[in-house]
């Protein structure tokens, strides 16, 4: 069952969001959480900025809402889509953002180099000096 937003905390709401140029973003002006997206106080606990404005402009609830300028403070309905975490985890593999694919060494201090690294069938990457340790380790 869905409930729709009280009108008084929606107009609340929209009043605290500072809209820059038409399609180029809004921003709360409340405070952010410690992952940098915004928060807003409604209906007794604290809420996503982003995924508050994609309730109340499409009264979809879905499992992630996934912004499409990848600026986490924003929360422009014209940014925000509904999709699953599968869904955001391709878009942060497609667009450069995954924090394993900017490492240069792995853990043990081995450089990722053409030779050195491994590309497993699902597309991460392993050093191949550590994996050949660990295939020795096992052979005793």
């Amino acid at each position: 069952m869905i409930v729709l937003p009280e009108y008084k905390i929606t107009q609340r709401f929209w009043a605290r969001i500072k809209i820059r140029e038409p399609h180029r973003g809004g921003e709360g002006q409340g405070s952010l959480r410690g992952d940098g997206y915004g928060q807003f106080y409604g209906h007794g606990k604290h809420r996503a900025v982003h995924r508050y404005a994609h309730f109340i402009s499409t009264l979809e609830g879905p499992p992630v809402v996934r912004h499409k300028c990848d600026n986490r403070k924003c929360c422009n309905p014209h940014h925000l889509e509904g999709g699953t975490q599968s869904d955001n985890m391709q878009d942060v593999i497609a667009r450069g953002r995954h924090h394993h694919k900017n490492k240069t060494h792995c853990l043990y201090g081995h450089e990722y180099t053409e030779k050195n690294t491994y590309t497993r069938p699902d597309g991460s990457r392993e050093c191949r000096a550590c994996r050949r340790a660990r295939k020795n380790k096992m052979v005793l």
